[in-house]
C-alpha cells in the first residue's frame, strides 16, 4: 500500500474518519476507518480495516476479514501514523487471502 504524504493518516478520510474510497491491496477492496476512541476507552485512536463480500444476488453481506490496530501506545501522546494505517490494511488483506485459500480447500472435488 502506498500512503499519501500530504494526508496526516496517509489516506483521505471523511468527517467521520472513514476512507473515501476502498484501498486495493492484493486485489481486494479494503475499507478503512480511524476512530478517535472506542467504547470503554478514552483517547485511544484505532484503525479498523475490513473486507466485506456480498452474495451474487445482493441479499447478504459477509465480513471476510477485519483487523484493528491501535494508533499509538496507551497513555502516551500520539500523532497520526500512516504506517499504522498501512499495517492494518496489509494485515486485513493477508487474513482475507488466508481465509480464501482455506475456503477453496472446502470446495468439493469432481468425481468421475
Amino acid at each position: 500500500m502506498q500512503t499519501d504524504p500530504t494526508e496526516p493518516w496517509g489516506v483521505t478520510l471523511d468527517y467521520a474518519g472513514r476512507i473515501r474510497q476502498p484501498i486495493i491491496e492484493q486485489g481486494l477492496a479494503v475499507d478503512l476507518a480511524v476512530q478517535d476512541s472506542q467504547p470503554g476507552w478514552r483517547d485511544t485512536p484505532t484503525i479498523t480495516a475490513s473486507i466485506t463480500v456480498v452474495s451474487p444476488d445482493g441479499e447478504a453481506a459477509f465480513t471476510l476479514a477485519q483487523t484493528t490496530v491501535y494508533a499509538y501506545p496507551p497513555n502516551r501522546q500520539w500523532q497520526p501514523d500512516p504506517q499504522k494505517v498501512k499495517q492494518a490494511v496489509e494485515q486485513c488483506a493477508a487474513l482475507a487471502v488466508q481465509r480464501l485459500a482455506w475456503l477453496a480447500t472446502l470446495a468439493p472435488t469432481p468425481t468421475i
